[in-house]
């Protein structure tokens, strides 16, 4: 295996999508090849790192929220209750 084919398995074998005989492939070859070895190294941490990131919570929740809380709040101009759906 090339460095360039590694590069363009890294990515798949990260997310664990590859075949058991291009997996094989890629350990040989980090075993062998230095520069693959830290680029390996250095993706995993990376991809660890988002993995156990939080994810920013979404704008449109937030906004629904408050429309839900500014609604419960506030009376009808009928008097019925305000509904959100």
């Amino acid at each position: 295996m090339s460095c360039s084919e590694f590069d363009d398995l890294l990515q798949r074998y990260l997310d664990g999508e590859l075949f058991p005989s291009e997996e094989g492939s890629v350990r040989r070859h980090v075993g062998a090849c230095a520069r693959c070895e830290g680029e390996l190294r250095r993706a995993a941490e990376e991809w660890t790192a988002l993995v156990g990131a939080s994810a920013p919570e979404a704008p449109a929740l937030r906004v629904a929220e408050r429309v839900r809380g500014a609604l419960s709040a506030a009376p009808a101009a009928d008097g019925a209750p305000v509904r959100w759906r």
